[in-house]
């Protein structure tokens, strides 16, 4: 193979010093300490990526939040859960008189006290969206209107209705027994890109709490999620998992809890003092309440299931819930509903996974990068730190020229062509002639020369 050069040899020293091409060696260096390494790094890596990322993490899926719609209601205690607003169901509210909270109870003993009425869900409730109010306090104002529509003035437009009797137009009172309202959850998810869905009616969900007292004395209390038909694992203390009662005999039916199960996983205490209003209960003021549905369909090891796994975990949050409903009386006389209570919103959250070629890809891709920060990191030992380090940078970088036999014969005929500089271009071995040689260097040549003379005779 005819190699090109220009016909100066010199010159062709110099563009090979200069243009020279640098490519990858690979060199076997037998040093166990490095091989060690190397290996060491390389199992970390296939531990993290093939295990811990693959199989159990499975990120070769595509991860995609739900999309879903919610539908809730609230009932009254009742007998045999039948449904309030049919005239033969009949209510269980507790006796006014043993509601701590309540003046009809003569040793009631809550931070505040009022008398209390009954209410039931079509009353108490109120429902839009993805949210409920659940009323606990109302203040009912009957009111007259005071400037008439001829007037030119107007200092009061309504004043209270039947004159200023106290009492006869204002009212307050509490709504008995709101903790036991039952709220039931019928709920859907999709994932809209790779159709992944499920429903609350296909699998048996949870309620997360960290609530000691739940999960000291609820029934349904379970150390970890099971499958229905399977026993609940006991447990006395928390993290636990609530069971929620199903409107099916089968499990596979809508989720009912009870208010107070929710407050209590809130960590809401109705007759409990409100944050920065100390001398009035959370249940005269209100408070808010955030359900959150959470959604998967992918375990450990297992990789993506067929059925939508969901739980709930329910938290509190500041601010307070009010609402004013206004009835008008005609012609000039209505009823101002001033109502407090507990506001409750629900969001759905989560992840729907589904395999996805792109995401296997760019995880091997990861893993291909991290090998070859691996070998860097060897290779850095090896150059910089060990001992040996000059000896691995000469086997590591390497110079080789590659000459065809006329450029060899116009080399050997250059000045600067010495037998003793074999390994340097045209280039350095001018440079190494034009230093100036020491008294020793000298010596060293003439015993040179000497012993050529010697060896000619």
């Amino acid at each position: 193979m005819k190699i090109f050069r220009p016909k100066n040899a010199a010159h062709a020293e110099c563009l090979d010093a200069w243009f020279g091409y640098v490519t990858p060696v690979y060199v076997h260096i037998l040093d166990p300490r490095l091989g060690c390494l190397r290996y060491l790094l390389i199992i970390l890596i296939l531990l993290y990526v093939v295990v811990y990322q693959i199989f159990y993490s499975g990120e070769y899926v595509k991860a995609e939040p739900p999309v879903g719609t919610v539908r809730f209601s609230f009932r009254a205690p009742s007998a045999d859960a039948c449904n309030p607003l049919h005239h033969w169901c009949e209510l269980r509210l507790r006796n006014l008189t043993d509601l701590p909270y309540c003046g009809q109870n003569s040793n009631a003993d809550a931070l505040m006290v009022l008398n209390c009425t009954y209410m039931d869900s079509a009353e108490a409730v109120s429902i839009s969206d993805s949210r409920a109010f659940l009323t606990t306090y109302f203040e009912e104002l009957k009111q007259e209107r005071a400037c008439k529509a001829e007037d030119t003035t107007c200092k009061h437009l309504w004043l209270p209705a039947g004159g200023q009797q106290p009492g006869a137009n204002h009212r307050q009172v509490f709504v008995a027994d709101v903790e036991r309202f039952t709220l039931m959850l019928d709920h859907a998810v999709t994932a809209p890109t790779s159709k992944v869905k499920g429903s609350v009616r296909e699998f048996q969900g949870f309620l997360e709490t960290q609530s000691p007292s739940l999960c000291a004395t609820h029934p349904n209390r379970t150390a970890r999620p099971v499958e229905p038909g399977e026993p609940l694992v006991p447990t006395t203390g928390p993290p636990c998992y609530i069971k929620p009662n199903s409107t099916s005999p089968t499990g596979f039916g809508f989720d009912v809890f009870e208010m107070s199960t929710l407050l209590q996983a809130a960590g809401m205490d109705l007759d409990g003092p409100k944050e920065h209003q100390e001398e009035h209960s959370v249940r005269r003021e209100g408070g808010i309440l955030v359900v959150e549905i959470k959604y998967k369909n992918s375990k450990p090891w297992k990789g993506t299931t067929r059925k939508v796994h969901y739980s709930y975990e329910v938290t509190s949050m500041p601010g307070d819930a009010k609402r004013v409903l206004v009835d008008k009386i005609p012609p000039d006389q209505r009823v101002v509903f001033d109502r407090h209570g507990v506001e409750i919103f629900v969001i759905q959250t989560g992840s729907l996974k589904a395999f996805d070629a792109l995401k296997l890809l760019v995880t091997l891709t990861t893993a291909l990068t991290m090998l070859a920060v691996a070998n860097f990191i060897v290779d850095s030992v090896a150059l910089y730190m060990l001992p040996e380090r000059d000896l691995f940078n000469k086997v590591k970088y390497p110079s080789a020229r590659i000459h065809d036999p006329d450029h060899n014969s116009q080399l050997k005929k250059h000045p600067a062509y010495d037998q003793n500089m074999l390994g340097l271009g045209v280039c350095e071995a001018e440079y190494l002639n034009s230093l100036p040689r020491s008294d020793n260097d000298a010596s060293d040549d003439s015993d040179d020369d000497s012993d050529s003379n010697g060896e000619h005779s």
